[in-house]
């Protein structure tokens, strides 16, 4: 899907998205993505602590909000990704990957500060 919405000239771009790939400001990614609006970061592996990243990021600007996309939906409610996240008291919004790049997108263009974790569809 080829997503029409120009965010700043600053914020990270979601351009598309599809099974097992984020293309991001002109770069394809294959693999699960934290995204902030000036930056992203590809997690490759569980080394990756994802709540320091966010906590590291909030401490230098007021994050409104955390999406966390999932081929899995709501049905992730549960996963420990989640816990880690909620832990944060920064609103939590999960969603499917669609969705959740949609929905990125349409923030981000309003000026929001937000910051998602994001899967790839499979």
């Amino acid at each position: 899907m080829d997503l029409n919405l120009n965010p700043g000239s600053n914020t990270i771009k979601f351009e598309g998205y599809g099974p097992g790939f984020f293309k991001l400001s002109g770069k394809k990614i294959k693999t699960p993505i934290l995204i902030f609006p000036d930056r992203y970061i590809a997690i490759k592996s569980n080394k990756n602590n994802i709540k320091n990243e966010i906590i590291n990021y909030s401490n230098k600007y007021k994050i409104d909000l955390i999406i966390y996309g999932n081929p899995l939906g709501l049905e992730s409610s549960k996963d420990l990704v989640t816990k880690e996240l909620n832990s944060l008291n920064i609103p939590l919004e999960i969603m499917n990957t669609d969705a959740a790049c949609r929905t990125w997108t349409v923030l981000v263009s309003e000026g929001r500060c937000v910051c998602a974790f994001i899967k790839p569809q499979r």
